[in-house]
């Protein structure tokens, strides 16, 4: 699937980036030797691909709700293709939580959207605690992303004037203090609104 992703940016992702014009700023936050969460505000269906071409060449995985694998089935064969890990967001999904924690390991970038769902506005939801878990799990920092939809116009696409940006913020590492996992989980979700609030404030 590594073939995949490498095809596709290299034959999609000029589509996607010409159409609708995708600004990646900070991307020297994600030259890192090991795997990292990358942690992003959610908009749009459009959230993932954007994402995942926007790390590259790093390999992505994403974490995708149930309801999204019972929309259609050739939807449901592209979210499978493009490596997301279904999960339910209304229970403990011990399955995804253990495919997601495997993926990190074998060097795959996990793609997540904390807010749990997609929110029209840009101002930040409070989070769900699910990214910082796979970090504090495996000991690899989560990436803050900030993805800004607001100077998108369809009537301006094929002006070049219009553009999605996708900002990326430094790695946060799990605190290495003696805490429980709540309180480390806590302290990572914190760190990592404040840096999304900056970001935000960037635009």
């Amino acid at each position: 699937m590594k073939c995949l992703w490498s095809f596709s940016h290299l034959v999609v992702y000029p589509i996607f980036h010409n159409l609708l014009g995708i600004r990646v700023n900070n991307s020297e936050n994600l030259k890192l030797d090991k795997s990292a969460v990358v942690a992003a505000n959610h908009q749009s269906n459009w959230d993932p691909p954007v994402v995942g071409f926007s790390i590259y060449p790093h390999q992505p995985y994403f974490i995708a709700k149930t309801d999204l694998f019972k929309i259609h089935p050739v939807y449901t064969w592209l979210l499978r293709t493009y490596h997301a890990i279904e999960i339910n967001p209304v229970k403990r999904d011990v399955r995804a939580i253990k495919t997601g924690l495997s993926k990190i390991e074998q060097n795959y970038w996990l793609i997540i959207f904390p807010e749990g769902t997609r929110k029209r506005k840009e101002q930040l939801k409070d989070i769900k605690a699910g990214a910082a878990f796979f970090s504090i799990k495996t000991n690899v920092p989560i990436i803050p992303c900030f993805i800004n939809y607001s100077t998108l116009s369809l009537k301006k696409l094929w002006w070049g004037k219009s553009h999605i940006s996708v900002t990326f913020g430094k790695p946060i590492y799990p605190s290495t203090k003696h805490l429980t996992l709540s309180q480390k989980a806590e302290l990572l979700a914190n760190q990592w609104k404040m840096q999304m609030e900056e970001l935000c404030q960037l635009k």
